[in-house]
């Protein structure tokens, strides 16, 4: 093999806002065999090492994830393992990048993969000299083309509406921007980076909501279309002229139009529908709207077009349902965000990256048009693997819930050819050892615990599918025969998931729709509300969460199921699990039922009407000691005794806009939220205690400005503390007090752990067991304890693993914690005596073996 190949290699960046810290830049020639001595492996370390590229990979360390491949391909390559040649594909095609920051971001790349958009996925309150919220990436060079939007239009107050807001056109020529301040799309030229046209829907008459969804570029580059539930705006790119419009006529129900994709000539296709009625996949032509298949989901949120215009999808919470191009459903998928057809369209491929996963465990799932599940290909991942990372391998942001159009990847014709790109992107001399500490660590690892730890992702995949008893097999396979104390310790990532599992509350059931789920205190029970498509109102059913077995479906004394409403009420168990409260679709009254059996207790009855719905209606849950229930109702409090039912106090609400329950503090006092009306005026909690309401301490956003919302807010039952949501997307922590102690900036809702004194969130940090953060109430972070993974571990999913849980419990609420839950060989020997012998014969045949 001679000399001569042109490679990258990582290198910092003098960005003038110290922005892009790493990135792929071309320097000079490699000698191959400068890079690694290949040497023949078995299976077994072939799989670890695929894993373990991957595991790099997800932290955008591209480089170390190609070399950590090429040195487990043997010295003849012809039949190296399945998972290394996919590993070096995924490595050799991923363009992630590392930024030197750490806030959310929104990513999109052109289909030559030379090119990034990279877009502030929040406002932006910083220093625009010093940061730019939009930056043009040149991906062959590393560098940044010239900042091309004037700060006056990405301002503070730009926020992008979804992921799929930016994007490129399919000739690679232009990038485009959609504001939600200005009703407007800017649109880049994609080799210079310079603002190309600025795109602005006409007429004040359609206000701010003209442009809601993003069309995106025509097949052929030549026009762009967005619009919104009054119109469609169609421009030429080249001019930037508003060459078409059409407007949509609103219905009283709320009925609109969605425009989502163009078709081969000219057409765009659609959705039409609201949360009441069933939805309808439409095409819009010459202006005029044509219903091609009626009784979607009301639920349906994207819709893409095969590359060959063949096919449709259309994504909702509860499936993919695939269609022809004249609306007759071929079948129904899994759901998924980030869906994309592949392989020119005769498949289409679901890329599961949910919220407790990491990026490395994220699985993908590959479907024939006609339903039928195929085996994944490497060229598969193509425009799955582009993703952004602070420089401590967390991630930031992705493309993949972006627009089609991205880079799927170069056709390499075979295995050889693979090798040799991927060895022209490894610098000379480069070795593992100069790469990040954390993953330097790795190098002398041995065998065993590489592989254990695969097991342990292997786990964390299986149990974020809802399947607990593969997440336990797998974490058995990780941890060694007749383990001691020395191996849990060393072998701490299958000992984390074996807890993980043994604790998690996780089941799979028939559901059509999301459900709200909430597991007991004493973890045996889980209450199910089962809304209905179109969201609406739902029964509710109890679950034996050993083995997913129905206990009871909850019925009114006179036989008829309760119904829930999805929008304001999840199931509330008392602190002992003995009582399960329910709020009905109508409201009037709340619901008793005995929490383990389902059997019908009584009702908590409200003054007036008991028909009528339960808008106004909000729940506020048990008092920490279980013996009292609030309500809140039309503008009063109601608190209940539960063991009774009877009334023992009504109160009305103070005189507030926007005033909302938070829940009970350890005192057994009351918390609500209220938006004063009036000039200046911010959010502020109220505290309802000894009979009077009192203003407690004022809410402000990060910039230390009274805050003009809450968007979501709880308190801790065991110590009172507070944590708010403002529109600026970050999390303020409050003591008892109404100190501020600390901020969050977290997509996830921070939840109260070890008794009210820290919280947890999930991160997209790689590796099994690490992406659970942890601090405590005054911002220090610390090391997550195996009990704090609990509450996270509660969900339903349907029989093929998806997420169908909806909601989440209220922060003051009486959940499963399983404190002080055995761990180490008590808890191995408790797992090993459950589990059926064909699957012990299966464990002990694949474990791993305790290091020499």
């Amino acid at each position: 093999m001679s000399c001569g190949l042109k490679v990258l290699f990582e290198s910092r960046l003098s960005f003038s806002q110290k922005f892009v810290q790493k990135i792929i830049v071309p320097i000079g020639v490699l000698c191959v065999s400068a890079v690694v001595a290949l040497s023949q492996t078995d299976n077994s370390q072939s799989q670890a090492a695929a894993q373990d590229a991957i595991d790099r990979l997800a932290r955008g360390d591209r480089v170390g994830a190609i070399a950590t491949a090429l040195r487990a391909i043997p010295d003849d390559p012809s039949q190296p393992g399945a998972e290394l040649i996919e590993a070096t594909w995924r490595a050799v095609n991923s363009r992630s990048i590392i930024v030197d920051d750490d806030r959310p971001y929104t990513a999109a790349v052109d289909p030559s993969g030379t090119r990034l958009l990279l877009v502030s996925a929040e406002g932006f309150t910083g220093d625009l000299a010093s940061h730019a919220p939009a930056s043009l990436i040149d991906l062959t060079t590393g560098a940044p083309l010239e900042q091309s939007i004037p700060a006056p239009e990405i301002d503070s107050e730009m926020m992008l509406r979804q992921p799929h807001t930016i994007g490129f056109s399919p000739d690679g020529r232009y990038a485009s921007i959609m504001q939600m301040s200005q009703d407007a799309v800017i649109l880049l030229d994609a080799r210079n980076g310079q603002r190309h046209a600025l795109l602005e829907a006409p007429g004040p008459s359609f206000g701010m909501t003209t442009l809601i969804f993003p069309v995106g570029f025509s097949p052929d580059s030549t026009r762009f279309a967005a619009g919104g539930p009054q119109g469609l705006f169609v421009w030429d790119t080249e001019s930037g002229k508003l060459t078409n419009q059409f407007t949509f006529q609103l219905t009283n129900d709320g009925t609109m139009v969605m425009p989502m994709a163009w078709g081969s000539n000219g057409e765009i296709y659609g959705l039409r529908g609201n949360q009441q009625s069933a939805a309808e996949l439409i095409v819009i032509e010459n202006g005029a709207v044509r219903v091609l298949s009626s009784g979607l989901s009301a639920a349906s949120y994207r819709l893409r077009l095969s590359p060959d215009m063949k096919a449709i999808a259309v994504g909702n919470h509860a499936s993919t349902e695939i269609f022809d191009i004249e609306g007759n459903l071929i079948s129904s998928l899994p759901p998924s965000s980030s869906g994309r057809f592949v392989r020119s369209g005769t498949a289409y491929a679901i890329y599961n990256l949910q919220e407790m996963q990491t990026v490395a465990a994220a699985t993908l799932r590959v479907f024939a048009l006609n339903g039928q599940e195929v085996a994944p290909h490497p060229s598969d991942y193509g425009g799955f693997d582009h993703h952004v990372f602070s420089p401590e391998g967390k991630m930031l942001g992705s493309s993949i819930w972006g627009t089609s159009v991205t880079y799927v990847g170069q056709a390499i014709s075979n295995t050889q050819e693979l090798i040799q790109m991927a060895l022209a992107l490894v610098p000379q001399g480069y070795t593992l050892e100069t790469t990040a500490a954390s993953t330097a660590s790795d190098i002398a690892t041995p065998d065993s615990i590489l592989m254990s730890r695969q097991f342990a992702i292997a786990a964390d995949a299986a149990l974020s599918t809802g399947d607990r008893t593969g997440a336990i097999v797998a974490a058995l396979k990780g941890l060694p025969d007749d383990p001691t104390q020395t191996d849990f310790e060393m072998f701490e990532q299958a000992h984390l998931m074996l807890f993980r599992a043994a604790t998690a509350r996780t089941l799979r059931t028939e559901l059509d729709f999301p459900a709200g789920a909430v597991v007991d205190p004493t973890g045996q029970r889980m209450a199910v509300a089962a809304y209905k498509p179109g969201v609406k109102p739902g029964p509710v059913f109890l679950l034996d969460t050993r083995d997913g077995n129905r206990i009871a479906d909850l019925v009114l004394p006179d036989g008829s199921p309760v119904l829930v409403h999805p929008s304001n009420h999840t199931p509330n168990y008392a602190p002992d699990g003995s009582v399960l409260a329910i709020m009905p679709s109508t409201g009037g009254q709340m619901h008793l039922f005995d929490g383990q059996t389902g059997a019908y207790i009584r009702p908590l009855a409200l003054s007036g009407a008991t028909d009528k719905p339960a808008y106004g209606f909000a729940d506020v849950g048990f008092s920490p000691d279980g013996q009292r229930y609030a309500v809140v109702s039309d503008g009063n409090l109601y608190v209940f005794d539960v063991s009774t039912g009877n009334l023992l106090s009504q109160q009305a609400l103070p005189s507030r806009y926007g005033l909302g329950p938070i829940g009970w503090g350890s005192r057994s006092e009351l918390y609500f939220a209220s938006i004063p009306t009036g000039e200046g005026a911010g959010a502020q909690v109220l505290r309802f205690e000894n009979g009077s309401f009192q203003e407690h301490f004022d809410i402000f956003d990060a910039s230390g400005r009274p805050a003009n919302s809450v968007v979501f807010s709880g308190v801790s039952i065991h110590s009172s503390a507070i944590r708010t949501l403002t529109q600026d997307m970050v999390w303020t922590v409050y003591d008892a007090s109404g100190a501020k102690l600390s901020e969050i900036r977290s997509p996830d809702t921070p939840r109260f752990l070890r008794e009210g004194t820290a919280l947890g969130f999930w991160t997209d940090e790689a590796g099994a067991g690490k992406t659970l953060q942890v601090q405590d109430l005054a911002g220090n972070t610390l090391q997550p304890d195996f009990e704090d993974y609990v509450p996270f571990d509660q969900r339903i999913f349907d029989p093929s693993g998806s997420d169908m849980s909806f909601g989440s419990p209220l922060a003051s609420a009486s959940i499963w914690r399983a404190d002080d839950h055995i761990r180490g060989r008590e808890l191995y020997d408790l797992v090993w005596e459950a589990l059926p012998n064909e699957l012990k014969v299966e464990v002990s045949e694949q474990r791993v073996v305790r290091p020499e």
